[in-house]
């Protein structure tokens, strides 16, 4: 929902959730569901920057590759 997006849009202004991988895979997730691929795509790789976890960055790559793509 658009209060959801507000709400995490939100979230993001704290450095420390910014900073944090899993912010950015939950972004990345609620922009595909909305077919907003670029935006998801970004979020996507900004985690996989903040995550030094090999199976997490795994995970996210899975994420990207499997995004949906917007008509």
């Amino acid at each position: 929902t658009e209060e959801a997006a507000l709400l995490m849009k939100e979230l993001g202004t704290n450095i420390f959730i910014y900073n944090y991988h899993l912010y950015h895979v939950a972004m990345g997730k609620m922009l595909n569901s909305k077919n907003e691929r670029p935006k998801a795509i970004q979020h996507y790789e900004k985690a996989i920057k903040l995550t030094s976890h090999l199976p997490e960055k795994k995970y996210i790559q899975n994420l990207m590759e499997n995004t949906s793509y917007s008509s």
